[in-house]
């Protein structure tokens, strides 16, 4: 005999919590001096020999609360658009204009993934580490594969965070967004209820709850405003991402 039995997926996968979140936003003309000593005040250690896009990725995590009270066994997941766009500028210099081979540091401070791994020393955590490429919405990108490996048990915890420095010729912003998302509801602020991606802004935005407040992901906070809110954003040329939260009592 066969027995069918139809199991929803949504029942037994985790649910994921948002502990916190964080934006980090500078001007391109800001010293790099004074960006170290913020983050020098912030974490309480000096560093060396590390560029600015890693300084940038430093200072934002370190602007979420008890950073340093996370499990050892942590992920990081940082969106970029253009990553180590500066550094890789002045290895091409080193070869094209000066003919010669990049400087060592140069050339491994080139590597995006360097971020997560002076995070991941930094805070002493040995989780696994991604670096999510996207042109519009690298946070949300990160956000959603992160939110993914939780509800699917992959991982437990996420540092997720987008982190952008200047091109050199263009002088944008500078910063991301950085959260903490987990499993584990304690000492959580809200809950992320679901990420759906949709064809266009308008079906995006029909898709909401009646009672769902729309609000830019640096304006949630600590949800002392929202009780339910959700964020839309352009993850490519046809295509929208919905990250719909709702604060815990």
């Amino acid at each position: 005999m066969v027995v069918l039995l139809h199991v929803n997926m949504e029942m037994i996968m985790n649910k994921v919590y948002l502990h916190n979140i964080s934006c980090y936003v500078d001007k391109s003309t800001t010293p790099l001096e004074y960006i170290k000593k913020e983050l020098e005040k912030l974490s309480g250690e000096k560093f060396r020999r590390i560029n600015r896009y890693i300084y940038l990725a430093l200072r934002g995590v370190f602007g979420l609360k008890d950073i340093r009270n996370i499990p050892k066994d942590t992920s990081i997941y940082i969106g970029t658009q253009n990553g180590v766009i500066a550094e890789i500028a002045t290895m091409l210099d080193q070869i094209h204009t000066d003919k010669q081979l990049p400087m060592p540091f140069t050339f491994i401070a080139s590597s995006v993934n360097m971020a997560s791994f002076y995070i991941s020393s930094t805070l002493g955590i040995n989780g696994s580490s991604y670096t999510i490429s996207n042109d519009y919405a690298a946070f949300e990108m990160a956000l959603d594969m992160a939110y993914r490996d939780i509800k699917r048990g992959t991982i437990q915890t996420a540092i997720v965070g987008s982190n952008e420095e200047s091109e050199p010729v263009a002088k944008t912003n500078e910063g991301g967004v950085w959260s903490l998302i987990s499993n584990n509801k304690n000492g959580a602020n809200a809950q992320i209820l679901s990420i759906t991606r949709f064809a266009s802004y308008d079906e995006a935005k029909n898709n909401l709850p009646s009672e769902c407040e729309l609000v830019p992901i640096c304006d949630i906070g600590d949800f002392k405003d929202f009780n339910q809110c959700a964020t839309i954003s352009k993850i490519s040329k046809e295509r929208y991402i919905v990250i719909l939260f709702q604060k815990l009592s």
